[in-house]
């Protein structure tokens, strides 16, 4: 059977960070699902995704998502992604300013029989730095 994996990487986008609709996303990912992201050397499971998507979803107030792009190719993806909102609680150790930033991100993907298998999330960090700095030099 064919998979549109890009139509999957979507979806699983909007049902998981977008809207937070966690028991949905949890039917798109695999028995063996395992997620990485940059800031820690440790591997997890669903439940700590699903733990850390809420996370920045509650640091970002007025929480916007936009999917820049999608690229596909058999079993693996990339996406790019950015959230938007008021910066109201702490995130990847920086203090939270109350003014509006846009966290972009790149996602790596491997899919396997249009489940999400694996995910490897990469944050800019030297961006949302910049934009926490250029907010208090502003205070």
């Amino acid at each position: 059977m064919d998979y549109d994996n890009k139509k999957v990487v979507e979806q699983f986008i909007h049902n998981a960070w977008g809207r937070g609709r966690y028991n949905l996303a949890r039917q798109m990912v695999s028995r063996d699902f395992l997620y990485h992201a940059c800031q820690s050397l440790d591997t997890c499971g669903v439940d700590e995704f699903f733990a850390e998507v809420e996370v920045i979803r509650s640091a970002i107030g007025d929480f916007t998502l936009t999917i820049e792009d999608i690229m596909s190719d058999g079993d693996r993806a990339i996406s790019i992604m950015t959230f938007c909102g008021s910066f109201v609680q702490p995130l990847f150790g920086l203090k939270p300013t109350n003014k509006v930033v846009g966290i972009t991100c790149a996602v790596t993907w491997q899919l396997q029989r249009g489940k999400v298998r694996h995910l490897n999330l990469m944050v800019d960090m030297a961006h949302l730095q910049m934009q926490v700095a250029a907010a208090a030099a502003a205070a």
